[in-house]
């Protein structure tokens, strides 16, 4: 699987997340905090991979201009992320934060597909776009030991603000 399907594919999985905490209900608390837990896992995962794999290359290969503002998208993106954790599910501030972090992520997939995936493209041939997926797999799978372990601490941070 080349790295725009890997990337494309990811950003589908926490798309359908941003999406599921929006339609529950304010009262599904631990509902909210589980797929809150699944979208922090995803993103964190997905961001740092993609800043070791894919943002690497492409810094190398003359997009420094685009990379740099996708790395500040992602430096976003964690602030947030640590911004709607500090919040207990049941404030309506909660609602609010998150709404602020899909935004966020939905703004960066837009420029990562409609921006950097072309200029990609022109740089990477097909060997090396394959490449890039097979590392960023990987790179995922090797993350996913610690992603676990904070999903389990932040499940227990948000059950414990209740």
């Amino acid at each position: 699987m080349d790295i725009y399907t890997t990337l494309t594919n990811d950003h589908r999985v926490v798309a359908d997340l941003l999406r599921r905490i929006e339609r529950s209900g304010r009262f599904a608390t631990s509902e909210r905090a589980e797929l809150f837990a699944s979208v922090r896992n995803e993103l964190l995962s997905h961001s740092h991979a993609e800043d070791r794999v894919f943002y690497s290359t492409l810094r190398g290969a003359g997009l420094e201009t685009l990379i740099d503002q996708a790395e500040r998208d992602h430096a976003l993106v964690e602030a947030l992320l640590q911004q709607v954790e500090a919040i207990a599910v049941l404030d309506a501030e909660w609602l609010t934060r998150f709404r602020d972090l899909a935004a966020a992520v939905e703004r960066h997939v837009t420029i990562e597909e409609g921006e950097i995936f072309p200029a990609a493209r022109r740089v990477l041939d097909v060997v090396q776009a394959e490449a890039l997926g097979t590392r960023m797999l990987q790179e995922k799978a090797h993350d996913a030991g610690a992603a676990v372990i904070e999903q389990q601490k932040g499940a227990y941070r948000v059950t414990a603000t209740r």
